[in-house]
């Protein structure tokens, strides 16, 4: 069995599991859900401890090792560019449509009231926080302590300081460099094999990440993931039908006679499936057919003996 297929058993019957749990109100089932709930954590705490030094390893070990370090330059700008182009579009596309989606969500009537004080605890550390400037988050960039930036979780100073590092490596002597892209390439093929053991534990974590959620949430949270996988679903669709039509379009240009060929195999093809498919069907029934005599019915036995 495959992993996404294990991870989706898990998450279903996690599912199913709350549901049932929260509408039998069963307080020793809710709490044996709820015991679990430390699980949860430690499999994500699992998945976290692997970013950093994967990122590390694998970034030091592509750029110390290229060719051509201004190659590198171009790349990034190119990455940088269509990085910016992705949410320029993103945003082009969500915003318009956002408002029209949201009206589509179920909207619950009995709204939870905010604690007594919550509002003005949320006024005083807006007026005693800082307001963040372009000039602080400029200087924010290079960090003073590339530890203290993994331990907080700031993963673009972070980022910045491990490609100076590695384009460093880049520039060192032979030998530096060849002892220290060995050394980063061991670091990731360890790190690998820790991300697939935690992998192999993901329906555990699935499970037991899932099974609180539904049962303090109960059909809602199933309604939740039935419509984020059917607009996922649609939008898989979309893009996929997209980008086969622009396919098709480029090179229907080149070539005029190409969409008729091409509607004509795929249409031969159903052919020959519907035909195979007939046949299968009509062998398993003969073969299904018994021969009955007390009824006369199915397929008569041919008797025992050679005919030439």
């Amino acid at each position: 069995m495959s992993e996404s297929r294990r991870v989706l058993i898990a998450l279903g019957a996690a599912v199913v599991g709350g549901i049932a749990i929260a509408t039998s109100g069963i307080a020793p089932l809710i709490r044996a859900a709820d015991f679990i709930a430390p699980v949860r954590t430690l499999w994500v705490n699992a998945i976290r401890m692997t970013v950093i030094p994967l990122i590390a390893s694998l970034l030091v070990v592509a750029v110390s090792s290229a060719a051509d370090v201004k190659s590198i330059g171009r790349i990034g700008g190119r990455t940088l560019l269509v990085f910016f182009l992705l949410l320029a579009g993103t945003a082009i596309v969500v915003i318009p449509l956002a408002p029209t989606f949201s009206r589509l969500l179920p909207q619950h009537a009995d709204v939870h009231q905010l604690p007594t004080g919550s509002t003005e605890a949320a006024g005083e550390l807006t007026a005693g926080g800082q307001a963040q400037t372009f000039s602080g988050w400029l200087t924010s960039l290079l960090p003073s302590n590339p530890i203290a930036a993994a331990a907080t979780g700031a993963t673009l100073p972070l980022i910045l300081f491990i490609l100076l590092f590695a384009l460093a490596i880049a520039r060192s002597p032979a030998l530096s460099r060849e002892t220290l892209s060995q050394f980063f390439r061991a670091l990731g093929d360890a790190m690998l094999v820790l991300v697939r053991w935690v992998i192999l534990m993901a329906p555990i974590g699935v499970f037991a990440l899932v099974l609180p959620l539904a049962v303090h949430a109960g059909a809602a949270l199933a309604g939740a993931i039935g419509f984020y996988i059917l607009a996922y679903s649609i939008e898989s669709i979309a893009r996929h039908a997209t980008a086969l039509c622009s396919r098709l379009a480029r090179g229907a240009d080149s070539d005029p006679s190409l969409w008729t060929r091409r509607a004509s195999g795929a249409a031969h093809r159903l052919q020959l499936q519907l035909v195979y498919r007939s046949a299968a069907s009509a062998s398993r029934e003969r073969r299904s057919a018994t021969w009955s005599p007390e009824t006369g019915h199915g397929i008569r036995p041919p008797p025992c003996g050679i005919y030439l």
